[in-house]
């Protein structure tokens, strides 16, 4: 059984990745093409995003740093080229603000899962992590003009 730390851990690896339930409906003409696109990009991040979930799932508290640094190694490639691909991607407004700002915080992870020198603090930095997330969720969210639990990044 994984302890309370684990699973808070494993709620921020599910946090971030992009909703795939994200509808079009009430966006405007140009929130719904930069949503379209957005989800264009996340499809194959999805992907490496699943798998890298996945693996720490079936991890424990007892897991070593080798346990959590494999997944996290592996999935360090797909976080660079999503973040490439919206660097490129061309957004406009305060959704091209928020996309940086989810640039940054993948950034962030990247470094984060690049050196996990032990097991409680990668838990601190994921929990660190998470609310930083959240509030860029729902800005993009509003300005795709979709609920706010339709977007997960």
């Amino acid at each position: 059984m994984r302890s309370k730390w684990f699973a808070v851990s494993m709620a921020v690896v599910a946090f971030i990745g992009v909703g795939s339930q994200a509808s079009l409906a009430g966006a405007s003409s140009s929130s719904a093409k930069q949503l379209s696109l957005f989800k264009k990009l996340d499809g194959p991040f999805s992907d490496a995003d699943n798998k890298w979930t996945n693996a720490l799932s079936s991890l424990s508290s007892k897991s070593t740093v080798a346990q959590v640094s494999k997944p996290s190694l592996d999935f360090v490639p797909a976080l660079k080229t999503f973040d490439a691909g919206l660097q490129k991607a061309g957004f406009t407004g305060n959704i091209a603000t928020e996309v940086a700002d989810v640039v940054k915080l993948n950034g962030k992870l990247v470094t984060m899962l690049s050196s996990i020198n032990s097991v409680s603090s990668f838990r601190a930095a994921l929990e660190s992590l998470f609310s930083k997330y959240s509030p860029v969720q729902d800005a993009l969210a509003k300005d795709f003009g979709i609920p706010a639990g339709d977007v997960v990044i």
